[in-house]
């Protein structure tokens, strides 16, 4: 980075108006509002600590280290622009935490048994539907989709954990308190990875074959007997989709008021969905007895991630120009290869006949 790295300020107020000075340089209002708010909280927390000296300079210190990166970011820095995003679309910071506690619920399912008999405390986590799908999609989380048999069975889990085992016979069965924390460890951990999707959609079979309607409304989540996510109706996840895709058109839209690029600022959303889940719904749910999830998981379709495989994001088909030129290529590639096959040849030859003749000299 360019930018200077530390900032004096001598007050709390100067390092408010410089926070919303940087604020009021970002490209889109959803980001300005967001950052208005989270530094009011910021603030606040600094000033909370009236009487505490150590405390209040960490805060201080941490609020400076968010303003840096928003200048980074208004001067068009990646790393800083990608934090910026993903702060206020909650795939990092209390945003994300916010958008995934009520995930981590599941009301109305039957309780576990517990692993130490007659001790409540010891009863297993329970996954609820939306997690299972996010944690078991490629889609869903930055890492390796877990199997639905992980999720049962964790594979933390020492092989003590089954009496019938050849170590624990050797060994000794495993501790239930042990069992019931790493459990807990597990369930902890890969819940953290997840990315909480901002909504909900509900994929609708229609009376004509084939087809189906699909909406996130609160009336349709309220027909199909669903829960919906924390920003579920309020068109979030639709403007990001607009600011991805505002230089498609044919005369393009510049929706940015910044300095910045507008080629640069829409790859960063792009980016951006790609670590924006679509979780979706099919109602009426698959018959009773299947092992299929009612919810799927998906991206949008102008997404830009590395996590996506290349068979996952869709191979262009070959048509028959394709072919005509891969054939071309071939053919020209053999004929090349013979060419330049028999000009070494040649050489070869020439170089035998010329050392022959040196040794006659000789």
């Amino acid at each position: 980075m360019t930018f200077v790295k530390s900032i004096s300020y001598k007050s709390i107020s100067s390092l408010y108006r410089g926070y919303l000075r940087e604020i009021r340089r970002l490209p889109h209002e959803y980001l300005r509002l967001f950052f208005r708010l989270k530094a009011r909280d910021d603030v606040e927390a600094i000033s909370s600590t009236r009487g505490q000296r150590g405390l209040r300079e960490r805060k201080q210190r941490r609020v400076l280290k968010e303003v840096i990166k928003l200048k980074a970011a208004n001067v068009g820095d990646r790393t800083a622009f990608v934090h910026v995003l993903d702060l206020a679309y909650g795939r990092k910071g209390k945003l994300k935490w916010e958008l995934l506690e009520p995930l981590l619920e599941y009301p109305g399912a039957p309780l576990p048994d517990p692993i130490i008999p007659n001790v409540d405390k010891s009863r297993p986590p329970s996954y609820s539907p939306e997690i299972i799908a996010l944690l078991t999609s490629p889609y869903g989380r930055p890492t390796k989709p877990l199997t639905p048999s992980s999720l049962i069975t964790p594979p933390i889990l020492p092989p003590q954990v089954d009496p019938s085992s050849e170590e624990a016979r050797l060994l000794g069965t495993l501790s239930k308190r042990r069992e019931v924390n790493l459990r807990r460890c597990f369930f902890k951990t890969q819940t953290g990875r997840v990315y909480p999707p901002l909504q909900v959609v509900v994929r609708e079979q229609t009376k004509v074959p084939g087809s189906v309607a699909e909406s996130s409304s609160h009336d349709a989540l309220t027909q199909a007997g669903i829960r919906g996510m924390a920003m579920q109706g309020a068109g979030v996840f639709e403007e990001v989709l607009q600011l991805a895709d505002s230089g498609s058109h044919s005369r393009p839209i510049n929706p940015f008021s910044s300095s910045l690029r507008p080629r640069f600022l829409r790859r960063r959303y792009r980016e951006l969905l790609g670590s924006l889940p679509i979780l979706t719904y099919n109602y009426p749910p698959t018959l009773k007895g299947s092992q299929r999830s009612p919810y799927e998981v998906s991206l949008a379709s102008n997404a830009l991630t590395k996590s996506i495989p290349r068979t996952a994001r869709g191979v262009p088909s070959i048509d028959a120009d394709d072919l005509a030129w891969i054939k071309f290529s071939s053919e020209d590639g053999k004929d090349a290869a013979k060419s330049n096959s028999r000009q070494r040849t040649a050489e070869q030859k020439q170089g035998i006949e010329r050392n022959r003749s040196v040794i006659n000299i000789m």
